[in-house]
């Protein structure tokens, strides 16, 4: 391989064996191209531990750890850290790859001054089929619509923009985008290499969802008020029709 192209893929997961163990034979199945593969478990007591032993002794290029987080940023982050790759791509429990040749060819012919790769997804509707996602960004507006399994990110960004707010449960890999793409180099292409599974945190309606989204598009996009305001009030009517909805199913 070319300096600077080793690939590290971080995937984390709690209790969702079933999803970890499909994501994990999609990424082995690609082991050539891949030089480090992280899980990173969040003490599950569904069986996943003695999964990724058994795993981890096939595939010496398999790291895991199995410990308490404090949510899916959190197990991001001490993925990133534990990473030794030039490049670190996310891949959540559930998601695939839909193609893995273009990931190895947008690497190798990225230049060095490149930090971050958007490339597009696919993610699964209710009704089984799928949708694309290509990353969108018009940069007057600071408006950024990157599919986040979509990235590929130099590590060293990391290291100088930081890694994302713990805080969130749902939002940190938008806020972290809107923060950090606009001080950084990227791509974009419209390769779409992931299939992203349906019933993920930022793919089912919640109020928790609602919420956070209503301060991401309120308080960190920096659109002009008008934009942010429409923005506050779809989210409303969305928590009322979610909130209405509840109350006659019970």
């Amino acid at each position: 391989m070319a300096d600077n192209t080793t690939l590290t893929v971080v995937t984390v997961c709690r209790n969702d064996r079933r999803g970890l163990e499909t994501t994990m034979q999609s990424v082995l199945s690609h082991a050539e191209g891949i030089d480090e593969y992280i899980v990173i478990d969040g003490d599950s007591s569904d069986g996943t531990r003695d999964m990724l032993v058994s795993y981890a002794q096939k595939y010496p290029f398999l790291r895991w750890i199995s410990e308490p987080d404090t949510g899916p940023y959190d197990a991001m982050n001490k993925g990133i850290r534990m990473a030794r790759g030039d490049w670190v791509h996310l891949l959540n429990a559930g998601d695939v790859y839909e193609e893995f040749l273009p990931v190895r060819e947008l690497i190798e012919e990225t230049p060095e001054t490149v930090d971050v790769i958007a490339a597009g997804i696919k993610y699964a509707q209710p009704d089984g089929s799928y949708a694309p996602w290509k990353p969108f960004c018009y940069s007057k507006l600071n408006w950024y619509e990157f599919p986040h399994p979509g990235l590929i990110v130099r590590r060293r960004c990391y290291t100088t923009v930081g890694l994302y707010d713990t805080k969130f449960k749902i939002i940190s890999d938008g806020i972290w985008i809107i923060q950090n793409i606009p001080r950084v180099r990227y791509v974009l292409s419209d390769s779409i290499f992931v299939a992203m599974a349906h019933g993920g945190l930022s793919t089912t309606e919640s109020p928790r969802l609602v919420y956070e989204r209503f301060l991401l598009n309120v308080f960190f996009r920096k659109w002009p008020l008008r934009h942010r305001l429409a923005a506050a009030g779809r989210e409303f009517r969305e928590l009322a029709s979610l909130l209405s909805r509840s109350l006659r199913s019970k």
